[in-house]
């Protein structure tokens, strides 16, 4: 009988550990995710502010178009910084099965605790934050 319960501990152990190893794999790619998003929003406005300031110079004051190098930094590192993030997303999906992925893909996530809730929940099962 003692063995039994030994054994039934060390599996639940074992069981804790590999759902909270996964738990913060999820968390951390969901906040990868979120930090690409936002970048790529950032970039959509810097190509916007470059192409108007292109467009001005050539419409408006009739000279050859320059191109901002300061934007065009931002929109280099910016590049870099997304080309970066999708490298950290990638080891850690390979290591999954299709089913965990799309398991994943179906939970709606919190924007404020970053936790997966159903895809049916209003509000956030941890923080109460209303999910989107």
């Amino acid at each position: 009988m003692k063995h039994i319960v030994e054994q039934l501990g060390k599996n639940l152990k074992d069981t804790y550990k590999g759902v909270s190893t996964q738990t913060h794999k999820t968390i951390d790619n969901t906040k990868c995710r979120t930090e690409i998003l936002s970048c790529k929003n950032e970039l959509k406005k810097l190509y916007q502010q470059l192409g108007e300031s292109c467009f001005y110079q050539r419409q408006k004051l009739g000279e050859a178009v320059m191109l901002d190098p300061l934007v065009c930094d931002k929109i280099e590192n910016l590049l870099h910084k997304i080309e970066e993030l999708e490298k950290t997303l990638e080891p850690t999906q390979s290591n999954m099965t299709p089913n965990e992925i799309k398991h994943i893909k179906l939970l709606h996530f919190c924007p404020n605790c970053y936790i997966g809730n159903a895809p049916d929940t209003e509000f956030c099962t941890n923080c109460g934050t209303k999910i989107d």
